[in-house]
Parts: structure tokens; C-alpha cells; sequence
């Protein structure tokens, strides 16, 4: 797999994080706290770099693998 791809991938993954993290911390938080924004969007950033991150390392070529 290309770079391209990998980075593509990643970046996909990372949004998708992003959007279903944050707005559903979002939306949990809502009734019971008033600024739930302010606590959805650092939580779907962590979400974002997670996903992207382990997206990237799950998919880079010649990948270490524990013999089974």
C-alpha cells in the first residue's frame, strides 16, 4: 500500500472519529452539562488521533507480526 493510501485512510478515520466522538459526546453531555461542546470537541480530537494514528501503523508495509 502506498503512502498516499495510507495517508488517505488515516485521515478518513480520523474524521469519522471525530464527528461520531465529538458529537456524541456532545449529545450525551447535553442535558447535564452546559457547555457540552467544550467537552465534545477535545474528546473527538483525542478520538481523531487515536483512530489516525493506529489507522497509519495498522497499515504501513512490512508490519511486525507475533508468530501465532
Amino acid at each position: 500500500m502506498d503512502a498516499l493510501t495510507r495517508a488517505a485512510a488515516s485521515l478518513l478515520a480520523g474524521v469519522v472519529a471525530l464527528l461520531v466522538v465529538g458529537v456524541g459526546v456532545t449529545e450525551a453531555l447535553a442535558p447535564h452539562v452546559w457547555p457540552s461542546l467544550l467537552v465534545g470537541i477535545p474528546a473527538g480530537i483525542a478520538a481523531a488521533l487515536f483512530a489516525g494514528v493506529s489507522v497509519w501503523l495498522w497499515l504501513r508495509p512490512n508490519a511486525p507480526r507475533e508468530p501465532t
